[in-house]
């Protein structure tokens, strides 16, 4: 919950299996600042319907959640939705796109039309919460999965691996 004018990055990371406390954001859930989510998986969260189970971000004009190869799908109900609190209009959307997401359902579908873009995916293929290799539990990609070969084939060096960290390169066979 960075204050705002303050920002926060996800970075290779799986949210996974959360419920919402207050209602709103299953998953993630930004309520001032910015927020870049990068690289990441938020998948089997819940909220209430209209409350971004996955991803819900405050719309009030000073907030961005700027989303970049990532998976928001499979979650409860909606999986991105801007919110709005204390406000008669609902229309701002605070969501943004790098490119290359995956994403399921929800009020923000129109901000990711980026290059590499899937929306309206409600059912990612995602293996159950496993140990996949690494540090962490992740959900592998299945066979089926629309996210395989769907990666940015530019991907920064910085972000060469995934989430797993060394040996588990994120770009195979050019994507």
């Amino acid at each position: 919950d960075p204050a705002a004018g303050q920002s926060a990055t996800i970075l290779n990371s799986t949210i996974t299996g959360n419920t919402s406390a207050d209602g709103g954001g299953g998953g993630v859930f930004v309520y001032r600042g910015d927020v870049l989510i990068q690289h990441s998986t938020i998948t089997l969260n819940t909220a209430p319907a209209g409350r971004g189970s996955g991803v819900a971000s405050r719309s009030n004009g000073n907030v961005t959640t700027r989303i970049e190869s990532s998976i928001v799908s499979g979650n409860t109900g909606s999986d991105v939705d801007h919110v709005m609190y204390n406000a008669s209009d609902d229309t701002v959307n605070s969501f943004a796109t790098n490119g290359h997401n995956l994403i399921g359902t929800g009020s923000s579908l129109p901000a990711f039309t980026a290059n590499g873009d899937q929306t309206g995916v409600a059912n990612p293929q995602l293996a159950p919460l496993a140990n996949n290799g690494g540090r962490t539990q992740t959900h592998a990609l299945l066979d089926a999965s629309p996210a395989v070969n769907a990666g940015d084939p530019n991907s920064q060096p910085s972000t060469n691996f995934d989430q797993r960290g060394t040996g588990f390169v994120r770009v195979r066979g050019g994507r």
